[in-house]
């Protein structure tokens, strides 16, 4: 699929945000549990955990508390021009906006990974083609990109996002309220790309939507099932999450592309009989030629 033929929408903001800032790599990781692994190749879906759920504390925050010095420099340059006290007391508030989310690694095998996210070197990595990472995304109407690590870069888009309201006026007037939530919005997508250098490691892309802009309630679709958030119990703590149909019918064979290409097992998780299992499993549900590898890290 060429990237001229991904539907993104008319607004400068949003192509310019969902931008990769590098060339995709034509696979992509995502580590998880054994029992993970198992749910999205038999209910050939993904899971979109709630932006504010995920394992970083700082999520989302970091990219907020950078823009709230952003706006303190703005007021002093241009004392309440945009009702920027306004805006900064809401970044100061436990503003939340609903957003999704799915993490993958451009690493197949790396330890730091192993043991965050793919159950202490006992789960497994799943190698996604980035092409069919991107139909899902613009089927979803969100994003499949880089995050995003550099100082420099996360700026520009804070920059860019305070210049929003003369775009979305178009010669109306346009009350304070209104252009405040506008650039929080765009805010909230910006900082669901933008991480502490702290992560740099993980060379991390991800998998953005929001369940409220998908469709419209009368569209029929097998993607509206992702339209509505659902509940797991996750170490205890109650997370919201959306369920991605991960191919849609048999259509995914005739364009060719393949959605899972490979899965490494981690250090304390290969078995003959493991193998065995996985290629059974992957076979019975559609997903054919997967290769299946072990880790090439000693980890106890």
């Amino acid at each position: 699929m060429e990237s001229d033929e991904i539907p993104w929408d008319d607004n400068g903001w949003h192509k310019s945000l969902s931008r990769p800032t590098k060339p995709l790599p034509p696979i992509i990781y995502h580590y998880c549990s054994v029992d993970t692994f198992v749910k999205i190749v038999t209910n050939k879906a993904l899971w979109l955990t709630n932006l504010f759920f995920l394992n970083d504390s700082d999520e989302h925050f970091w990219l907020r508390n950078r823009a709230r010095r952003f706006i303190e420099q703005r007021i002093r340059q241009q004392p309440d021009e945009f009702g920027y006290h306004y805006l900064e007391t809401i970044l100061k508030q436990e503003w939340r906006h609903e957003i999704y989310c799915a993490c993958f690694s451009e690493q197949a095998d790396v330890l730091s990974q192993w043991r965050a996210y793919g159950d202490d070197g006992k789960g497994v990595s799943i190698g996604f083609a980035t092409e069919h990472l991107l139909w899902l995304s613009a089927n979803l109407q969100g994003m499949f990109t880089d995050v995003i690590y550099d100082d420099g870069e996360q700026d520009k888009l804070i920059a860019n996002a305070f210049d929003l309201p003369p775009r979305l006026c178009d010669g109306e007037d346009q009350t304070i309220e209104e252009g405040s939530f506008a650039i929080l919005g765009q805010l909230s997508e910006a900082a669901s790309r933008c991480k502490s250098k702290a992560f740099l490691e993980e060379v991390e892309w991800r998998l953005v939507c929001e369940p409220s802009f998908m469709f419209g309630t009368n569209e029929e679709s097998c993607w509206m099932k992702a339209a509505v958030p659902r509940y797991m119990d996750r170490r205890g703590v109650i997370t919201p999450y959306i369920e991605v149909p991960l191919v849609e019918g048999k259509s995914y064979r005739k364009r060719g592309m393949e959605p899972i290409k490979e899965v490494y097992f981690g250090p304390k998780n290969w078995t003959t009989e493991q193998e065995y299992a996985a290629t059974l499993m992957l076979k019975a549900n559609g997903f054919e030629r997967v290769r299946i590898v072990q880790s090439s890290l000693s980890y106890r």
